[in-house]
């Protein structure tokens, strides 16, 4: 590989790759100084010690001078990639439903990461989630109100900050009011300035915690733009662009109103959301205009030759070069900053498990028929949801073990989304005398989903309906079923809720989201 084209002084670069070592490949990367660190996903990290080396072999490369980034998606919830080997902490919307200490979650969380090496953490979300149907964010969200959102993510940078963690804050300048997923298309955002206030006061209260960095949408907000090109004496862009390749958002909204001084990172470089803007080379040159510091190459190297080029043209020019500097020395700072805090780090605690415990018991929360728990039955009828989302896996074998210490006449079903209504309707005759069903949607409920609860009703048996991811399943519940919301589907949610169930006991959770 050639080596940096550009003057800036550091690399501009995060990149994700495959395997559990480094491959020869990044590390040409990082001796040819094109790489800021990397970005570690589930399928990099196989065991504790094995994290710890890779994390190690990681920083080798930076031969004694500033550490590597070293970044991860761990915001808890439904978005872990470390749920394997340690305990994962709540979901956001959980912590919000728990009325938790945020900076305790974060400062656990932080401590665990830093445990293994690992320095940045992609989180907290700053989204305020009020779109019901929003099929990316949802209870990856602390709510649908600006002020609780917007405290719950100051006490989270507090927490990873206590722990040594740098934190970012995203994705700017908001992603709740979607219906779209940036991974697969571009949302366009209508809302016109007055309406996106709400979206945007966690973003300048995180800016005025002085967060470490700030992760763009590659969703397109032309309203928005519009009125901040009145006020930058800008003409607005004809054509919708992300907020990732905007300098209206980006060099005036975010650094110059909102006196943001940390670090941009793109969210990933190969969603479809910015993807289809232009070229790889295009894209790049007018991020890193825009006011783009770091970008994220979440998926590997492939496009590094593109990336490079496209800082390269940036810097051809006195203005463009002084911009490239600028990124670089921003990058340098977050290293620094990582240097310092390793010499203060303080080992990761035990108890984290605990809490995480006591705050998925503490945020289970009943929208309906709190009078019908505890759950009496001898031969209940179990429907839980195996793969829908794909992603989403749950324990198969402790779920079964907690229903049948307590419900042992119990039958258990695994469904996924591709039963049709009439394949629902059979297990419902079963010699059952109540029916829980548990649903997982992100976004609109699948007509699968809803023909299952549909079934579940029509036997007029005693149910219970359990919305174990987003809580937004609640409003497409049978008006007679009790409703139950558990806002995630980790080991501990499962335990609050067959607890809860059996005995009636807690279940003291508040909403954080209107349905």
């Amino acid at each position: 590989m050639n080596r940096r084209r550009y003057g800036g002084p550091a690399p501009l670069v995060l990149a994700g790759f495959e395997g559990t070592s480094v491959p020869a490949a990044l590390a040409d990367a990082f001796r040819d100084g094109r790489l800021a660190g990397v970005f570690l996903r589930r399928g990099n990290l196989e065991s504790v010690e094995q994290a710890r080396a890779l994390c190690a072999e990681i920083q080798s490369f930076a031969g004694g001078g500033l550490p590597w980034i070293v970044a991860i998606d761990e915001e808890g919830g439904l978005v872990s990639h470390l749920a394997h080997l340690l305990p994962a902490p709540p979901a956001p919307m959980a912590i919000a439903a728990a009325g938790a200490r945020a900076r305790d979650v974060g400062r656990r969380a932080g401590r665990a990461l830093r445990g293994l090496g690992i320095n940045t953490v992609f989180a907290p979300v700053a989204d305020v989630n009020t779109e019901r149907t929003n099929p990316v964010i949802g209870s990856r969200s602390f709510g649908d109100e600006p002020e609780r959102v917007s405290r719950l993510v100051a006490e989270m940078l507090q927490g990873y900050r206590d722990a040594g963690v740098l934190a970012t804050v995203k994705h700017f300048p908001g992603h709740g009011m979607t219906a779209a997923d940036s991974h697969t298309a571009l949302p366009v955002v209508d809302l016109d300035e007055a309406q996106m206030a709400a979206h945007l006061r966690p973003f300048r209260t995180a800016a005025l915690a002085d967060a470490d960095l700030v992760m763009t949408a590659h969703v397109a907000y032309p309203a928005l733009e519009a009125a901040v090109a009145v006020r930058a004496k800008e003409t607005a862009p004809k054509a919708v662009r992300p907020a990732t390749l905007s300098s209206l958002l980006l060099r005036h909204l975010l650094r110059h109103e909102m006196s943001f001084s940390g670090l941009v990172v793109s969210d990933a470089f190969e969603m479809t959301g910015l993807a289809k803007s232009g070229t790889a080379l295009d894209v790049v040159e007018r991020g890193t205009l825009a006011g783009v510091d770091l970008w994220l190459l979440a998926q590997g190297l492939e496009s590094l030759e593109a990336v490079d080029r496209g800082i390269a043209r940036v810097a051809r020019d006195g203005g463009g070069r002084f911009l490239v500097q600028q990124s670089g020395a921003r990058v340098n700072d977050v290293r620094m900053k990582i240097g310092v805090a390793a010499i203060r780090t303080e080992p990761a605690g035990e108890d984290a498990a605990l809490l995480y415990e006591e705050v998925a018991a503490r945020a289970l929360c009943v929208l309906r028929g709190a009078e019908r728990f505890p759950f009496v039955a001898k031969r209940p009828l179990f429907l839980l949801p195996e793969g829908w989302p794909p992603h989403l896996v749950l324990d198969r074998a402790l779920a079964e073990r907690e229903i049948r210490e307590r419900w042992p006449g119990a039958t258990v079903r695994w469904v996924d989304s591709k039963w049709d209504s009439a394949a629902m309707s059979a297990p419902m005759g079963a010699d059952a005398d109540a029916i829980v069903v548990a649903t997982s949607s992100r976004g609109p409920m699948l007509p699968a989903v809803r023909a299952m609860l549909e079934a579940a009703d029509a036997t007029g048996k005693p149910l219970t309906a359990v919305a174990m991811l987003d809580p937004y399943d609640a409003a497409e519940f049978p008006e007679r079923a009790a409703a139950v919301a558990t806002f995630g589907a980790r080991p501990e949610n499962l335990r609050a809720l067959f607890a809860f169930l059996a005995s009636g006991e807690g279940g003291g959770g508040r909403l954080p989201v209107r349905l």
